[in-house]
């Protein structure tokens, strides 16, 4: 697959691409800087790792109530209003800095992200028939990398700028700030877009097919998400606090690896024919995983920092640039009314797991920087192994 097959997609696709790549930019630009403000405001990692942890209970409660939005509104409905919420979240964590208002603003994130991520999953999937839909996920993969390339550099770079001038503290608001604003593109683009679907009256009953595949993958999701949280919402310290790296470089570094996984995930469907959808998914977790756990090895070498920041590129890229051929290989075993709950319910168990992890990784972080890669590991070769034997009977694997 290449930039020929994403021109033929539909322009229902091409304006979803559009969007995404719209509120990535604006995402990255504030997920970014986030850590930094906070610990820059005077709080701990712990501290840090509670507020994501509300966050992502705030976002677990929320997609209990997402397909019924949806049922409503539509899903597009759906994602216009978590893309709202999402930006007065945002400006509000910009404005104020007292423990209570920290943890809303979080929760008000968490909220705009219920809303917006499995509706949009399930908006994609109706965009282009079967035959199209990887690409269409490709599509709005490469373009959601390639905002958060623009986004995660802009957000250490202006605030590194700014800093002489207005102080950490002054120069990591302005930055929320602009991502604050930098949502109403996004806004105007899914408002524009045609495509919608709407759950029926009873969004949350599935059929006995989609229900059959929905727990299996279900659980594939808690088991990555508890994973992640004990690591990876820690990256930006990890490098800060092993070699001393400026927000500059590490944003650099970040953005460098959205724009790889954009080239690669280009390739990524050409992957999925030659190996088969599930060969690919869970050959692309085994190389990460393994990828992961050298990270701290590889950081004592003479030439650490480097070794570190070329693992994390690679570990980064691998896992998740298979992500379009995941989304298409798991909605494709669901019936289309099913796909919004599906969503929701998948996103649900990532974030309800990730949550109940983020608070121990942060504070594991406090007195060893590498016990969060082994844990992080076990889990995600345990998830390896769940989904390969749920799956391997298929006949389109």
């Amino acid at each position: 697959m290449g930039i020929k097959d994403l021109t033929g997609l539909s322009s229902e696709a091409k304006g979803l691409a559009l969007y995404s790549g719209a509120y990535n930019f604006a995402s990255a630009l504030y997920g970014f800087i986030t850590i930094f403000y906070v610990t820059a405001l005077g709080y701990s990692t712990a501290f840090f790792g509670a507020l994501s942890a509300i966050g992502e209970a705030a976002l677990v409660l929320s997609l209990l109530a997402t397909p019924h939005v949806a049922s409503r509104t539509g899903a597009k409905g759906s994602v216009i209003l978590g893309t709202a919420i999402t930006a007065t979240s945002v400006l509000g964590l910009a404005t104020f800095s007292a423990p209570a208002a920290l943890g809303a603003a979080f929760a008000g994130t968490g909220v705009g992200q219920a809303m917006v991520s499995p509706t949009f999953s399930s908006l994609v999937s109706a965009a282009e028939p079967r035959e199209r839909r990887t690409a269409a996920f490709v599509a709005s993969g490469v373009t959601n990398q390639l905002g958060a390339f623009v986004g995660t550099a802009l957000s250490g770079t202006l605030a590194d700028l700014l800093q002489p001038s207005l102080g950490r503290i002054g120069a990591y608001r302005i930055v929320l700030a602009v991502a604050s604003a930098s949502m109403a593109p996004a806004l105007l683009l899914i408002y524009k877009t045609s495509v919608d679907l709407r759950p029926g009256s009873n969004p949350w009953r599935m059929s006995k097919v989609s229900r059959r595949a929905a727990w299996k993958l279900i659980v594939a999701a808690i088991l990555i998400g508890a994973g992640a949280g004990f690591l990876i919402p820690y990256f930006p310290l990890q490098f800060k606090y092993r070699f001393g790296s400026s927000t500059a470089y590490i944003s650099q570094l970040f953005s460098v690896t959205n724009i790889v996984m954009a080239v690669i995930m280009l390739y990524m469907p050409e992957l999925e024919r030659r190996l088969g959808s599930l060969r690919s998914i869970v050959g692309s977790w085994i190389v990460a995983t393994a990828l992961m756990v050298a990270m701290p090895a590889a950081a004592e070498l003479p030439f650490g920092v480097v070794a570190f920041s070329a693992l994390y590129l690679a570990r980064t890229t691998v896992m998740n640039a298979i992500g379009p051929v995941q989304s298409s290989f798991e909605l494709s075993m669901m019936d289309p009314g099913d796909r919004p709950t599906f969503s929701s319910l998948e996103t649900l168990a990532w974030n309800a797991a990730n949550a109940g992890t983020v608070v121990l990784g942060g504070i594991i972080m406090q007195t060893s920087l590498d016990v969060p890669f082994y844990i992080c590991g076990i889990f995600y070769m345990a998830a390896a192994i769940f989904y390969y034997s749920s799956f391997t009977r298929r006949s389109d694997i």
